[in-house]
């Protein structure tokens, strides 16, 4: 292998490292913050994440799972998390400040600086839940009158989990604990025919509405 040919090589490798794009993540975002010391606004650090991959989304997610309101990255690697209110005469939206430090998770994302935060609401953020009708009926074979067993699912990092089911024949349930990491079962006996959307809401906070 030449000399000239490994030069080329380099020079390229710098080159399409130069060029690769950082932005902030948008999502949740409320602002960028000077970190206030020694206490912090936000000082509570969550025992679910991974300090070597942290990404603003992780650490949203890892908030959320604990209860908190709110997440903030600084430092590349931090996560802090609180539930006071955010003081919008600290949030600024021009995050300029905030764009110095890469995510240890992700190096096309900024997460703050060692003196800035990025902050993010984490109110009852989840990953996906699905309801399924049990033995994948069809709703043409479906009988007034009969009990029909239903299976929840969700999949996310939350610690708990609560539902509302919405059959759309006019019965709506009230909040209901369901399970993590497998399905929650719910009966519902529909009383008239017609067609129903069923819809299904999903929250990991309590008191959240």
């Amino acid at each position: 292998m030449s000399r000239t040919w490994l030069f080329h090589v380099l020079i390229s490798l710098c080159l399409i490292k130069h060029i690769t794009a950082v932005s902030v993540d948008s999502q949740s975002l409320l602002g960028c913050e000077a970190i206030i010391r020694p206490s912090r606004i936000y000082p509570y650090s969550p025992a679910n994440y991974d300090y070597t991959s942290n990404t603003p989304s992780q650490c949203i997610q890892s908030c959320s799972s604990a209860g908190y309101v709110y997440a903030s990255v600084s430092a590349g690697q931090l996560c802090f998390c609180g539930s006071t209110a955010a003081n919008t005469t600290f949030l600024n939206l021009t995050t300029t400040s905030c764009q110095i430090t890469v995510c240890t998770g992700d190096s096309t994302l900024y997460c703050g600086d060692d003196d800035y935060e990025l902050v993010y609401s984490s109110l009852g953020f989840i990953g996906w839940t699905s309801i399924v009708l049990n033995g994948g009926g069809s709703p043409m074979a479906l009988q007034v009158n009969q009990n029909y067993q239903f299976n929840l699912n969700y999949q996310g990092t939350v610690n708990y989990i609560n539902y509302r089911i919405d059959f759309g024949d006019g019965t709506t349930t009230g909040w209901f604990s369901g399970t993590l990491n497998t399905a929650t079962t719910i009966m519902h006996t529909f009383t008239k025919t017609g067609q129903f959307s069923i819809s299904i809401a999903a929250r990991s906070l309590v008191g959240m509405k």
